[in-house]
């Protein structure tokens, strides 16, 4: 009998268990996740770049590694493993994507390979204590998960006497706010291979590939962390939910797309920023906050899509059925906040997360955007997304899919709130503190049309009463007025009219 270990493109750590005990790996540059949507071009060559420089570390450790790149059949390659490499056997982490295993399973079956599938080994948490077909509040679980790993902690006690710092991390950023440059890497020689293979096999792909400066290696991924740590935690708390101008990331890790491929691992991030809280080098407020993200957020929303798929993909609560506009592929618009946001995504697959909720989610809510069309944006545009992470992001916080269970209310806003945290309003064609003059942001009747539609189930929320109250004691002549504006916009973005 002759086994292998099957490694995934998101699985790419040394300290993984078929890895260090293997023998022989097995790799396959699968390209029909990157066929099925146009997934942006810098993440086809985030990945397969990585795989590669992956695979060379194996071989220069003395590991047998089974490559094959640009592969469009995997049956094949499976048909391979067992005729010409007498594979028999083969090892797996149990695969964070839904549906793929049952793929592995169904390869293997047919091809008589014995498959052993073993734990995760990308997340931290293990057990079985929650039941996240009915979540708990995220803040629960974080806290619970604070306890369990002794993070920030004193005892059973939080350091600092809070769980969480929000109220000193919500600062607008000054328009000249001085931002660290995102550290660069330039490609090597595997690289530049990758990215003519990736624009000659998918031209037609999202996004733009020029430009391409992302860590393809383990320490490179360190060298990012470092410089991460260095320069720019210490302010990522405050700004965190700010937006500029030309200032993309601000004081965002941008580790996200890297700890998603496992090239770092979630508990290494995290013991680097508490470690630079325990020198002072940062305060506890940039740093519990930058924790949240990853030992909360990060392993909860992992848990929901693994106990809801694959029903949570379809939920559609609002019962939404717009079109994705346009501007959401080509970034041309008036409104200065998509532009923006939408302008990064093609450049460089990235937004932080204050752009993706309340900018871009944010207007596909209000303007009854269909769950799914966005969902897919999100999952073809991010250099960081994979199902797991994009699906419960999307579905349930952006667009309350999910009809509310992993956010308390939805994340919908005028115009207001755009213009507190950044400097997108004064540079933009709309006026953001008007809703019925020719010039008035689209965002504040939109705004105010959704609330109209859905105030029957607002009303029933706490967090959502008020703004239904404010509504109904508006005059109905200026709701009418609002009602037809909203209804002039959307009608814009069927017919594809500029906006």
């Amino acid at each position: 009998m002759k086994e292998a270990s099957l490694v995934l493109r998101n699985q790419l750590s040394h300290d993984f268990s078929i890895i260090k005990n293997a023998k022989t790996i097995v790799m396959i540059e699968a390209t029909d996740w990157a066929d099925e949507l146009p997934h942006h071009k810098k993440k086809i060559v985030l990945h397969f770049s990585a795989m590669r420089h992956f695979s060379d570390e194996l071989l220069k450790e003395g590991i047998d590694v089974i490559y094959y790149p640009m592969c469009d059949n995997q049956d094949q390659v499976f048909k391979e493993l067992k005729a010409k490499d007498k594979i028999t056997l083969l090892h797996v982490l149990e695969p964070s994507e839904w549906g793929v295993l049952d793929e592995i399973k169904k390869l293997c079956k047919k091809h008589e390979i014995e498959l052993q599938v073993h734990p995760s080994e990308d997340f931290l948490y293990e057990e079985d204590e929650f039941n996240f077909q009915k979540p708990p509040l995220m803040e629960t679980f974080y806290r619970f998960m604070r306890k369990k790993t002794g993070i920030l902690m004193s005892g059973q006690k939080p350091l600092g006497g809070l769980w969480n710092f929000d109220k000193e991390n919500r600062q607008k950023a000054p328009s000249d706010l001085k931002v660290p440059h995102k550290i660069s890497i330039k490609p090597d020689k595997i690289t530049l291979e990758v990215i003519k293979e990736v624009e000659k096999r998918f031209p037609k792909n999202f996004g733009k590939l020029e430009g391409f400066d992302w860590p393809v290696t383990r320490k490179e991924a360190l060298k990012a962390l470092d410089d991460f740590i260095e320069h720019k935690l210490k302010l990522f708390g405050p700004y965190q939910d700010a937006m500029l101008i030309g200032q993309r990331e601000l004081f965002h890790s941008l580790l996200s797309p890297l700890l998603n491929i496992s090239v770092l691992s979630p508990l290494e991030v995290i013991e680097k920023a508490e470690e630079a809280y325990h020198k002072k080098k940062v305060t506890l407020a940039s740093c519990e906050g930058f924790i949240r993200q990853i030992l909360g957020w990060r392993e909860y929303v992992h848990q929901v899509y693994k106990a809801n798929m694959p029903k949570y993909r379809k939920l559609n609560f609002f019962e939404a059925k717009g079109k994705l506009p346009d501007f959401y592929w080509d970034a041309k618009t008036d409104m200065r906040c998509i532009q923006e946001s939408v302008q990064a995504v093609i450049d460089d697959g990235i937004n932080h997360h204050i752009q993706r909720l309340m900018i871009t989610g944010n207007f596909a809510l209000i303007a009854g955007i269909s769950p799914q069309e966005v969902n897919d944006w999100y999952f073809f545009g991010y250099l960081d997304a994979f199902d797991w992470v994009v699906t419960p992001n999307v579905l349930g916080l952006s667009l309350y899919a999910d009809g509310g269970m992993i956010a308390t209310k939805p994340y919908a806003s005028s115009a207001g709130y755009i213009q507190k945290m950044s400097n997108y309003c004064s540079n933009c064609k709309y006026e953001a503190k008007t809703t019925l003059d020719e010039d008035s942001c689209p965002f504040n009747s939109l705004y105010w049309n959704f609330i109209d539609e859905h105030k029957k189930d607002f009303k029933k929320n706490p967090r959502m009463a008020l703004m239904v109250k404010i509504w109904d004691d508006k005059p109905t002549k200026d709701q009418k007025q609002i009602l037809e504006k909203a209804e002039s916009i959307k009608k814009k973005l069927s017919s594809k009219k500029p906006l």
